[in-house]
């Protein structure tokens, strides 16, 4: 999302990968929900707590239906009033967060699923959204990356480094050449076989070239990566 509003990237390998984002995120939970419920099967008395599948399950389907309905009301309410966007928008960012922590709910999910209300059944009210959050984003990504990295523990990274670089090593791998046996399906560009993977990892110093039109050349005639 960053990369989409810092340079108005909206190509086929843009979209591609958003969409591949959105479905790790749900993924992750979705898996999760499953393993802990037939994980029981196979360890031994008392291992596991089969219950969190259930709390689990229910975290998610409740999360889907308040970020439905929170999205819903977003949609209704710019629909009314156009003006002070801004201002709503973080005031309902700050109280949708605040409700899912009390209710136990995951809040990456309630905004996700608040999101794909608004792009699929309120397209303007969400383009309006997203013009918001353009104009605003440096201060907000300065001050999630200062917060961020004033908790991080650095100290565990001296008994976790190697199954660290393992995890991301097999992750990178992974993601490299598993995008590399998508690419064989017409539905895959080659660009996005090729390219992908360097979206769905975690990464700082690349970025797409100034002003890129994923899956093509950019702009400026440079190559879509550059360091």
């Amino acid at each position: 999302m960053a990369m989409m509003s810092e340079l108005d990237a909206r190509g086929p390998v843009t979209r591609a990968l958003l969409g591949l984002g959105v479905v790790q995120d749900l993924g992750v939970a979705i898996l999760f929900t499953l393993v802990l419920a037939n994980g029981g099967l196979l360890a031994s008395a008392g291992a596991l707590n089969v219950g969190v599948a259930g709390t689990a399950l229910l975290q998610l389907v409740g999360s889907v239906a308040a970020g439905t309905l929170l999205g819903f009301a977003l949609g209704r309410y710019l629909r009314l009033v156009r003006r002070h966007t801004a201002l709503f928008l973080v005031a309902t960012a700050f109280v949708a967060a605040e409700v899912a922590r009390l209710a136990q709910l995951e809040t990456l999910i309630v905004a996700l699923a608040a999101g794909f209300y608004l792009e699929n059944f309120a397209p303007v009210e969400g383009e309006r959204l997203r013009r918001e959050l353009k104009r605003g984003s440096l201060p907000v990504y300065v001050a999630f990356f200062a917060l961020t990295g004033a908790g991080l523990r650095v100290g565990v990274l001296a008994d976790l480094w190697p199954w660290i670089l393992l995890l991301v090593g097999l992750r990178v791998v992974g993601l490299r050449y598993g995008l590399l046996w998508a690419g064989r399906h017409p539905s895959v560009t080659p660009a996005l076989a090729r390219h992908g993977w360097l979206g769905l990892i975690s990464q700082a110093g690349w970025r797409w070239g100034s002003h890129s039109l994923p899956g093509g050349r950019s702009r400026n005639g440079g190559s879509p990566l550059r360091p």
